[in-house]
């Protein structure tokens, strides 16, 4: 076998585990984030809920849970993340929709002095 051949081998083998390794150890971390992340979003649904309860036994008048959940909490949290975005729930969205779909006639082109 040549020695270029050979030393091409032994640089992809190289390469090879070199990458194995990386991807192994790498990949152990991701997964260790992911989960204690997974965790944390448990716990504070789990809060979210509690408290969720205590209002619907506490209140005055009884609470709608779309009303506070799609009025309330997402469009809360989303102002907090991004003062940008806006969450539309199921009706509004079918309006927003309905009224970027309108119709327009004409050819698209204007006539001006040359």
């Amino acid at each position: 076998m040549p020695k270029s051949t050979v030393r091409s081998l032994l640089i992809v083998i190289v390469v090879v585990l070199a990458c194995g390794t990386l991807g192994a150890v790498f990949g152990q971390r991701i997964a260790g984030d992911t989960q204690q992340s997974d965790n944390a979003i448990r716990e504070n649904l789990k809060d979210f809920a509690q408290i969720y309860s205590l209002v619907e036994q506490n209140y005055a008048e009884p609470v709608s849970a779309d009303k506070s959940i799609y009025d309330g909490a997402i469009p809360g949290m989303l102002r907090v993340l991004d003062p940008h975005s806006n969450f539309f729930d199921p009706k509004a969205y079918s309006q927003l929709r309905d009224d970027q779909r309108g119709k327009y006639y004409g050819v698209g082109m204007s006539v001006g002095p040359r």
